[in-house]
């Protein structure tokens, strides 16, 4: 993400990218893929929301943490 931050050479060009990423801790829990897939999209979404270049870590007992 920092890599990004600074911009990226492309065609002659600058371009700036931002990202938002969500994460999913997947355990014994989990039993299935749409599960994790949905917390990983609700992670996701909480990272959109924060700002942008952030991401959220959705699993264990902290629901959500954004960084």
């Amino acid at each position: 993400m920092k890599r990004l931050k600074s911009g990226v050479d492309c065609a002659k060009r600058r371009i700036y990218v931002t990202v938002s990423i969500g994460i999913v801790v997947i355990d014994e829990k989990i039993n299935s893929f749409s599960i994790a897939y949905n917390q990983a999209d609700s992670a996701l979404y909480r990272a959109k929301h924060s700002g942008k270049n952030s991401y959220v870590i959705y699993g264990g007992s902290a629901k959500c943490s954004v960084c």
